[in-house]
């Protein structure tokens, strides 16, 4: 199966060159990977040009987004998707899968294989990835445990779904929304243990620290249509987790300040009713579990 990769970047020199060298590395090789550079002002770009000349199948393209983002809130979904859509503009291939892949990963040689296989063996496999794992020195940790989504660091899509979903929506989670539009269609999502990636930059290494983010995914939550109850026992997963306490209660108040503040929802009617009738789904499961 011939799939494209498109990477959205922004100021990383620090870690592009070695996704750049794992694409190279992969037993399988993108027909075509379009990379778009955000107005990058540091070194990426020319490191990325570095890569030009003897890897033809890589297109480079300086993008500078007419369009000013000035919400925090979704902001930088916003900025991905629309280099991904610019992105597509350069495609000169034939292709059967899409993938989109961060900047800031590094992965065996196997991956794409591995992937391309699990999309042959079943049909009904729409966006399928590696299991994705956070690093910072010798630390090195899951950046989550459910198997049935797919980070947006690498997702990659059947063309079919992809179609179906109508690409990625630019609201303020845009990898969570695909997840939730392709079950939404009819489409399996899959996350493999045995295919990982490391991600190198993550929220702790982006110079957010622990505090402003667990409360900036409490107001994501309310943006991104979740359900109260959903969002509180989801947060209680934190309360054990150092600071004690301190993540959960961070998270909900998060939420809470969305709603109070009226943060506009940015998810679409039918996607949001389809994910709360999901979610009051697995509160029904819990509920009846722990009786």
């Amino acid at each position: 199966m011939k799939y494209i990769l498109i990477t959205p970047t922004y100021n990383e020199e620090k870690y592009i060159r070695g996704t750049i060298e794992s694409v190279i590395r992969q037993e399988k090789k993108p027909e075509q990977w379009v990379i778009v550079s955000d107005g990058s002002t540091d070194r990426t770009d020319s490191i990325i040009k570095e890569y030009l000349v003897h890897n033809e199948f890589i297109t480079f393209v300086r993008y500078e987004n007419p369009e000013k983002i000035t919400s925090r809130l979704g902001r930088v979904s916003k900025k991905v998707v629309a280099c991904v859509n610019e992105g597509l503009k350069y495609v000169k291939t034939d292709y059967e899968l899409i993938g989109i892949l961060d900047s800031d990963v590094t992965f065996k040689s196997d991956l794409f294989a591995g992937l391309i296989r699990k999309f042959q063996e079943n049909e009904m496999l729409g966006l399928a990835g590696g299991f994705i794992y956070n690093v910072t020195g010798e630390k090195r940790w899951p950046y989550f445990m459910n198997a049935d989504t797919v980070g947006g660091v690498n997702q990659l899509f059947r063309r079919k779904c992809w179609e179906q979903i109508g690409g990625l929506y630019s609201g303020g989670h845009h990898d969570y929304y695909a997840v939730v539009s392709c079950r939404m269609h009819g489409w399996e999502v899959r996350s493999f243990p045995d295919l990982e990636l490391d991600h190198h930059k993550h929220a702790s290494t982006a110079g957010r620290s622990q505090i402003k983010a667990k409360f900036h995914l409490g107001c994501m939550d309310y943006v991104c249509g979740e359900l109260f109850l959903y969002s509180f026992i989801r947060a209680l997963s934190l309360i054990n987790k150092r600071p004690v306490l301190i993540g959960f209660l961070l998270r909900i108040t998060g939420y809470l300040f969305a709603f109070t503040t009226r943060k506009p929802q940015q998810i679409p009617t039918n996607l949001k009713t389809y994910l709360r009738r999901e979610q009051i789904k697995k509160l029904k499961e819990i509920f009846k579990n722990n009786k």
